[in-house]
């Protein structure tokens, strides 16, 4: 019978992956980190976490806190609480490890995972992600355009109206 992690197993904090990433390391194995709000999960995000697990052997999702995203997205947002957004990003094949960060922006996401490539979507410009992240190795997933929770949310509210 083959073992299968359960997704509540693959959610850590910084601090329970800095010894996990040390016997990854000793073992050869190239972490890569991606990070995001993943609010309402669509296809865009499917294909950048697949995208960036191709990149190495280990895939380290970041993802943003509620406060977090109400900083970044304003207060109506996020959609789906943070412990549900969690789970369905760790449930997926491609990802490796979940770990939820509270800051505004991934800096100390970057500084604490280290990791061996930081991987971004395809709607963020590499040259501003360099200049915060220097010293690694940085690579841009392809674009899925014309999708985003932004867009899905406005097309639900478009859609469903009651003013309408």
């Amino acid at each position: 019978m083959k073992y299968r992690v359960q997704a509540s197993e693959k959610i850590i904090s910084f601090n329970q992956f800095r010894p996990i990433s040390g016997k990854l390391r000793k073992c050869g194995k190239t972490i890569v980190l991606t990070n995001g709000c993943f609010d309402i999960l669509h296809s865009g995000h499917i294909l950048s976490l697949e995208y960036a697990s191709s990149l190495g052997d280990i895939l380290v999702v970041g993802i943003n806190s509620d406060s977090s995203i109400k900083l970044n997205k304003g207060k109506t947002r996020p959609v789906v609480p943070i412990k549900s957004r969690s789970i369905v990003l760790a449930s997926l094949a491609v990802v490796d490890y979940v770990i939820v960060f509270e800051e505004k922006t991934a800096e100390r996401l970057i500084r604490e995972i280290a990791p061996d490539v930081y991987s971004k979507g395809g709607d963020y410009d590499l040259d501003d992600i360099v200049s915060q992240c220097p010293a690694i190795h940085v690579d841009i997933s392809p674009y899925e355009q014309n999708i985003s929770t932004t867009l899905i949310i406005g097309n639900y509210v478009k859609r469903y109206s009651l003013d309408t």
